[in-house]
């Protein structure tokens, strides 16, 4: 394979901190979602990343909803839950959130 992939579905819901379901991690690294505020929310990776080779993906699963966010740092990633007029969204959930890093190789 020319990348390697790390994919997950994220749900969050009321104060707590986001939860996540792996579905493939050729990484090997695992991420600790903490609840920022209302819709936004970050996630710190067990290791660094190449960002110079790494995409990421952050797609809602929810009408009307869309994501921002992306990497702050090689092990930082920031996600922000909003509406259609990508204003953050004060609703306090988030329901199979996909997030979805492929690191290329060399």
């Amino acid at each position: 394979m020319p990348y390697q992939t790390y994919s997950s579905l994220l749900n969050q819901a009321g104060e707590n901190n986001p939860t996540e379901a792996i579905l493939l991690n050729e990484l090997g690294i695992s991420i600790e979602w903490t609840k920022v505020g209302a819709g936004i929310f970050k996630g710190v990776l067990s290791k660094p990343i190449d960002l110079t080779k790494t995409a990421l993906i952050i797609q809602l699963q929810a009408e009307n909803r869309i994501a921002t966010g992306g990497f702050i740092n090689s092990t930082t990633i920031r996600f922000n839950n909003c509406d259609r007029n990508n204003i953050i969204d004060s609703r306090d959930w988030v329901s199979n959130a996909v997030i979805e890093m492929k690191t290329f190789n060399e």
